[in-house]
């Protein structure tokens, strides 16, 4: 191997070491019980034009009792952002994600006993720079059948992560 192709290779390796996780914890505490959602950004770097591979997983849900699982809703447009306490995210495109238990197709390359509270998701951005990952994991259990049909019970955990897009290959 060459001197040049050692260096890249330390290089590659420094940076996906560097850079592999982007993550965003929001924790709540509840009769001595943490509550933790981790997100994690599975490709970095991305570049533009290709998909942002990401994992959600909720740790210690409140809801775990009920034998609830989780879904992510991830916002559409940038220019249409998401808010923070979640008061715009029926105005706004979402996107939704089921967990892994459902999500027969990536259940292969994630390895978990967690299925229920663990989903990936995805986006891409069509230009370099700076953009943001907003949406939020949807803990959840039991339906009820109204005029629509709505979980008996839920929780919502927002997170907001600022990525990196490169410019293409």
């Amino acid at each position: 191997m060459t001197l040049l192709a050692k260096n890249i290779l330390i290089l590659i390796i420094l940076f996906s070491v560097g850079c592999k996780r982007t993550e965003s914890k929001v924790s709540e505490q509840k009769e001595n019980k943490k509550v933790q959602l981790s997100i994690e950004i599975l490709n970095y770097p991305v570049r533009v034009n290709e998909p942002i591979k990401a994992l959600a997983i909720l740790y210690n849900s409140e809801l775990q009792k009920y034998d609830s699982h989780i879904l992510v809703g991830l916002e559409q447009n940038e220019e249409e952002p998401l808010k923070e306490d979640l008061s715009n995210e029926y105005d706004i495109g979402m996107d939704f994600f089921e967990n892994i238990a459902v999500d027969t197709i990536n259940q292969k390359w994630i390895k978990t006993d967690n299925k229920k509270y663990t989903a990936v998701f995805g986006k891409q951005f069509a230009k370099k720079g700076k953009h943001r990952l907003r949406g939020y994991v949807l803990d959840y259990y039991g339906f009820k059948i109204t005029d629509s049909i709505i979980p008996e019970k839920s929780k919502k955990y927002f997170f907001d992560i600022e990525v990196l897009i490169s410019e293409s290959k």
